[in-house]
């Protein structure tokens, strides 16, 4: 959950989207998704063009990494890791952030009295 709130706080449309799904076939032990652009673009109801953009903004901003390997099947497959240091500096801007408006209210209360 700690991952969606931070996608939500700084992720708009499309790129949320991609990245709560890639983040939903992520493998707990090893924290490895590898689903395909169709199937992202399927579970979000996007294009699989609009897919291939979002997660190369992923990708740049720093919120996956994402690897190609060439299968047993010599196809092509990306395997995508979440780069969780940087989810939680977003957490901790979210917290300061609500800290900050939490102070400003304080003080406008005081001000009024």
């Amino acid at each position: 959950m700690d991952y969606i709130d931070a996608a939500n706080f700084v992720l708009a449309g499309a790129a949320f989207k991609v990245a709560v799904c890639i983040l939903q076939h992520a493998n707990e032990q090893t924290e490895k998704a590898w689903p395909s652009y169709k199937t992202i673009a399927s579970r979000t109801h996007l294009s699989v063009p609009t897919v291939k953009r979002e997660v190369t903004k992923l990708v740049r901003t720093g919120w996956i990494e994402k690897r190609t390997i060439r299968g047993g099947d010599g196809r092509l497959h990306n395997i995508y890791r979440v780069l969780w240091q940087n989810v939680q500096t977003t957490l901790d801007d979210i917290v300061a952030e609500r800290i900050a408006r939490k102070a400003e209210r304080a003080a406008l209360l005081e001000e009024s009295f």
